[in-house]
């Protein structure tokens, strides 16, 4: 079994400040605010390789399938407040948010135990989860059907063991 959580920040690139600053585009992005879940690791295949120095590495190979949640940030930049005059009619920008929706994980990856205390870990794993494009949008009352997104990771690590 294995639990696991992400909380982090998003960081706007360099294109999107142009898009605005430039030619007054407003990108609509979906910030991935959380993400924590919980599964099944399976360790399949177990192995050794000798170095050429006469070490032994040992290591295995794993896949996951889990379950959890994303939290996702709207913040509803893209959106303006109606003029004074229209705005008992248009809607006003709505208020920032995150909202929640079902996840499923599945992954694959590899540990390294380079010494008896010390060991390396990679793994490559996709968040699927379906959303409501409204949700985003100026008008998120207005239901626009849904859509599938996909958070992928790369991680690395590093182990110590007592």
């Amino acid at each position: 079994l294995e639990f696991g959580g992400s909380y982090g920040f998003s960081v706007d690139k360099e294109d999107k400040r142009i898009l605005e600053d430039e030619f007054q585009i407003n990108t609509q992005i979906l910030r991935t605010q959380y993400i924590f879940g919980g599964g099944l690791l399976w360790t399949p295949i177990y192995g050794k390789t000798q170095l050429p120095s006469g070490q032994v590495v040992y290591f295995d190979s794993f896949g996951t399938a889990q379950v959890g949640m994303t939290g996702i940030n709207y913040t509803y930049e893209q959106c303006s407040d109606p003029p004074p005059d229209k705005a008992d009619i248009l809607p006003a920008k709505p208020a920032p948010q995150t909202k929640s929706y079902p996840t499923l994980t599945v992954g694959v990856g590899q540990k390294y135990f380079l010494t008896r205390d010390f060991g390396l870990r990679w793994e490559v794993r996709d968040y699927p989860f379906s959303y409501e494009k409204g949700d985003g949008s100026c008008t998120p009352d207005v239901a626009q059907g849904s859509e599938v997104h996909n958070n992928i990771t790369l991680q690395m690590g590093a182990s110590t063991f007592f």
